[in-house]
């Protein structure tokens, strides 16, 4: 029996080289069509209807094999999603890298460390760069832009918005205090789990650390638990914290790559209040990245109104005159001006577009102050067009 497991190990083994070697293949493939699509500007970047018949074929050739379909298209989609990125990065217009510097919110296993390594994991291969991306983490939020801006990182990773949660206010603040261009953006599925030092029994855990907004996201489960919660800056952090102490009370709730990280096992996992929960977070840096108008981009902008009657209604209608989708709308207080907002605008558009061009210099005129903050593609207005066809 036990030569037969081994065996039948073995196979998985090749079988999984196989797919790996098969999925080198399909990149460098699509590396090639975003060089071709680089200097052609007559091809159309992406078309999805075509990628819907692409997967509605591969679905029904999986039937065949006895495959369930819905998998079937979650694993392709993923697929089709990272060769795009792939000719994203080929499209964009920007000089040469030479070893990238990226700054990430808190430690290794955090949500910023894993949308840091998602979005800049294959820029060596494809984009030629000197040598891999270094990821350097900090503290608070603050102190990651404050590097950013004095020129020791180039990008940094920033925390928007939660499905559950909401929007995290110290970003957009730190957005309106500085003068931050938006270059990319990863959605993140969240899996909160809660860890310890040991598989233990729940009840024995007398105190769980998180960051308040992981704390937040999981209020409904922790209700129904007797112990205390401390707030963290950070969930990977509170992870490490148990780690040094080795102490078996404490619990913490974190990522899967965190217990991992950490040493630590994981006694519940997926404990938030809602069943799909979301980061968005957005990539940032000093400098302007501008994309081709073929991808499909979202742009940010943050403005200020004057106090008059109407204000805002007459700015939100220049999107609709030019027949732009707002996807988000966001108010913050100004500094040091009781009851007056900063408002923070995302709309589906890139302003490489004369189209986009056209309102944005519209729309400044109903303002008192306007800032872009930059286009850059969407990994979820992608899905939602696609799912749209």
């Amino acid at each position: 029996m036990r030569e037969d497991l081994k065996e039948y190990r073995n196979r998985l083994d090749k079988i999984d080289r196989n797919l790996l070697e098969g999925l080198s293949e399909r990149i460098s493939v699509a590396n090639k069509i975003g060089k071709a699509k680089l200097h052609n500007s007559a091809l159309k970047f992406r078309d999805f209807v075509r990628e819907e018949e692409i997967l509605q074929s591969i679905m029904k050739k999986g039937e065949m094999y006895q495959l369930d379909p819905s998998h079937i298209r979650k694993l392709f989609s993923e697929i089709i999603e990272y060769s795009v990125r792939v000719q994203e990065q080929k499209l964009y217009k920007t000089k040469d890298e030479e070893g990238l510097r990226v700054a990430y919110h808190g430690l290794k296993g955090s949500y910023s460390y894993l949308a840091a390594k998602t979005h800049f994991g294959s820029f060596k291969k494809f984009m030629k760069v000197g040598r891999e991306a270094s990821f350097e983490s900090y503290e608070t939020l603050g102190k990651m832009i404050e590097a950013l801006v004095d020129g020791e990182q180039d990008f940094a990773i920033l925390p928007l918005e939660n499905t559950t949660a909401g929007s995290i206010n110290e970003s957009y603040d730190l957005l309106g205090k500085y003068d931050l261009k938006i270059v990319g953006e990863e959605i993140l599925e969240v899996n909160h789990c809660l860890m310890a030092l040991e598989k233990i029994p729940l009840h024995r855990i007398k105190r769980i650390l998180s960051h308040p907004q992981a704390l937040l996201q999981c209020s409904k489960f922790l209700d129904t638990l007797d112990c205390s919660k401390e707030a963290f800056s950070n969930t990977a952090m509170a992870a490490e914290y148990i780690h040094k102490l080795q102490d078996l009370s404490l619990g913490a709730i974190a990522s899967p790559e965190a217990a991992e990280i950490y040493g630590l096992h994981i006694l519940k996992n997926n404990i938030t209040n809602q069943f799909k929960n979301y980061t968005r977070l957005i990539v940032v840096s000093r400098e302007e990245r501008l994309y081709d108008q073929r991808v499909p981009c979202k742009t940010s902008l943050v403005f200020t109104l004057g106090h008059t009657k109407g204000a805002l209604i007459k700015a939100l209608q220049v999107f609709e005159k030019y027949d732009l989708n707002l996807s988000k709308i966001e108010s913050r207080p100004k500094v040091n001006s009781p009851w007056e907002y900063v408002f923070y605008v995302d709309f589906e558009g890139n302003c490489q577009d004369s189209h986009v061009q056209d309102m944005l210099t519209e729309l400044s005129s109903k303002t008192t102050h306007m800032k872009n903050l930059g286009s850059y593609p969407s990994p979820l207005e992608r899905k939602v067009k696609g799912n749209q066809k």
